[in-house]
Order: structure tokens, then C-alpha cells, then sequence
């Protein structure tokens, strides 16, 4: 009787041990891969919120003058070719500016002898980059007028207006003419005459696999 015991517990620990083997574990590595991306997120946005620019809103970076946006952005000079040939190497007179937080926003300038000249452009660029890469969800009608060209100080905000619009209506023309009051075949002329909003809303089309847009 008591071999029998014996024998009853070996068969069931045996029978254990095989159960355990034949269990299928979950993989973890998809959790794991999803927690780094998530500590990656929270950790973007607490470096943003730490440097102050996450609550600052598009339309107040655009509205802030050069000064304040400098203390915003990261800051860099260097040498690069440009004017002069071999003798435009011998001072860092380049400049790059990078917005905090947002490491896809930044704007160049090599072109000019002066460093001053140079961070000038940058920050001109730089606006224009803040209104073709954020977009506000909340839209505002354009009360000022349409004449507006790059040289304007109005621009990247009436740039970030516009593309606003676009977005919004994911590019159909004819629904973001008619928020703006215009009719389709004037709106059309409009985009058709800034080359910046017209390859933009055409690589956008594109994306969505809507007709591009043809010059009248």
C-alpha cells in the first residue's frame, strides 16, 4: 500500500512538471516595448513642460517679438559656406535655432557676413516653420487683408490661418473657400500664388489621394 503511494505522488508530481513545461507564458516584450515608448512620451512632455513651452500656444509664439521668441529657442553658430568662398570660414557667422520641445521646428541661415544678419533670417524662418508645423484646431476668420506676402510680419500668422483651414476641412477646397467666405475658383488663385501653401496643399491632397491642383 504504501508502494502505491509512492508511486501515486511520483505520477503526479511528474504530471506537474509536465503541465508546467506545456504552459505557454505571455510574451512580455510587446508590454515592455510599449512601456519604454510610453516613458519616452512622459518624459517629452514633462522636459517640455519643464522648459515652459508646452502651454504656450502657436498664435503666442507667432505674437511674441524676436527677443522673446529667442528665449525659446536653442541657439547655435557655426561656420558654413556662403558668401566669400574660402575666406567665409574664418568666424562663425551661420545660425541655426532649434523651438524648445519641438525638435522638428528649426530654421537656418548661412547667407549673410553678419551673425546678427544671419540670426535675423533664423527667426524669420523659424515663424514660418512654427505656422507650417503647429496647428491650433480652434479657427479664426482672417479679417485683414489677403495682399499679404512673405516680407509682411503678418505672414506666418495668416500662413498659420490658412493652413488651419486646410487641415481642418483635410484639404477639400471648396469646403475651406466657403469658410472664408470666397468662392472655390478665387481661393484656388490665392493658394496659387504663394508657392509655400500651394506644394503643401498639394502634398497633402496627395497623401489622401485627392486630385492635385492645376495653375488656371
Amino acid at each position: 500500500m504504501q508502494h502505491y503511494q509512492v508511486k501515486l505522488i511520483i505520477q503526479a508530481r511528474q504530471s506537474q512538471e509536465k503541465t508546467r513545461k506545456n504552459i505557454a507564458f505571455p510574451d512580455f516584450s510587446f508590454f515592455l516595448d510599449n512601456f519604454i515608448q510610453l516613458h519616452t512620451v512622459i518624459k517629452g512632455f514633462l522636459l517640455n513642460l519643464y522648459k515652459g513651452n508646452i502651454m504656450i500656444t502657436r498664435n503666442e509664439f507667432l505674437d511674441m517679438d524676436d527677443a522673446a521668441l529667442l528665449q525659446h529657442c536653442e541657439y547655435e553658430s557655426y561656420r558654413a559656406m556662403g558668401p566669400g568662398g574660402q575666406h567665409r570660414n574664418k568666424v562663425e557667422t551661420a545660425v541655426r535655432l532649434r523651438l524648445k520641445g519641438f525638435p522638428q521646428i528649426s530654421a537656418t541661415a548661412t547667407e549673410r557676413r553678419s551673425q546678427y544678419e544671419n540670426k535675423v533670417s533664423a527667426i524669420k524662418r523659424l515663424r514660418i516653420q512654427i505656422a507650417v508645423e503647429m496647428r491650433e484646431k480652434k479657427l479664426c476668420l482672417w479679417e485683414d487683408s489677403w495682399e499679404i506676402t512673405e516680407k509682411s510680419s503678418k505672414y506666418p500668422l495668416f500662413l498659420a490661418t490658412i493652413l488651419d483651414a486646410l487641415c481642418l476641412y483635410e484639404y477639400e477646397i471648396a469646403k475651406t473657400a466657403s469658410y472664408f467666405e470666397l468662392s472655390t475658383g478665387r481661393f484656388v488663385r490665392f493658394l496659387s500664388s504663394d508657392p509655400r501653401l500651394w506644394e503643401i496643399t498639394n502634398q497633402e491632397r496627395k497623401k489622401r489621394q485627392m486630385r492635385i491642383l492645376r495653375k488656371n
